[in-house]
């Protein structure tokens, strides 16, 4: 088991209920996905899950040494530094290790920067990319940090389809590895179904499992 949540309430004050009773057990190497409409508070749910919101009720918990990471959309970043992708990767792996690691990527490495399309980007500054590269960028920086459970924040919103399949093709490479992923997304597509291992939905301020 990588985590779960038991009869856990979401919410930012106590008569501000955004989600209610939330039950979630997910395993090891499963690719979940969270569906609902914008504003349904599926950023809220994965907030409360990694400690940045406090819950309302109910609890939830990891399994021992575990360690999760955040995949925000693009969007949200603040890219008022001239950071090449390789120089970003690089601080965020120097950031996660020790200030004096110096980062030289391994073969391992290269491949999945390879695999993700970035590879042969890295040397672009990031406020030059596009939506579609920022994101393969922020999801190369979460694969590369180690974590073995990684909340992604509608991944695939700024991506082609060509792109979509060489991520979910990564993501499913590293579930068999045991990596645990869970997708939020506003919209889900038929073609991806098969994708998922568990597949919830926010309905009526509860979610419930498809």
């Amino acid at each position: 088991m990588l985590f779960t949540t038991k009869d856990l309430s979401v919410g930012y004050r106590a008569d501000q209920v955004i989600l209610r009773h939330v039950d979630i057990a997910m395993l090891e190497g499963q690719i979940v996905a969270l569906v609902g409409a914008n504003g349904s508070g599926k950023t809220s749910l994965v907030r409360t899950i990694t400690g940045l919101l406090k819950p309302l009720s109910g609890s939830y918990e990891f399994a021992e040494a575990v360690s999760n990471s955040l995949v925000p959309q693009a969007k949200s970043l603040k890219l008022e530094f001239p950071l090449t992708i390789r120089d970003a990767l690089a601080m965020s792996q120097s950031i996660s290790r020790s200030p004096f690691f110096r980062w030289t990527p391994t073969s391992n490495e290269l491949e999945l920067m390879e695999k993700i399309g970035i590879l042969e980007i890295q040397d672009l500054l990031l406020r030059e990319c596009s939506g579609g590269q920022l994101q393969k960028y922020l999801i190369a920086r979460s694969l590369l940090s180690g974590a073995k459970l990684v909340f992604l924040d509608e991944p695939m919103d700024a991506l082609d389809e060509k792109s979509q399949k060489d991520i979910f093709d990564v993501l499913k490479e590293k579930a068999s590895d045991g990596v645990g992923f869970f997708i939020i997304t506003h919209n889900l597509s038929q073609k991806w179904l098969n994708h998922f291992d568990q597949v919830l939905k926010i309905q009526d301020k509860d979610v419930i499992k498809l």
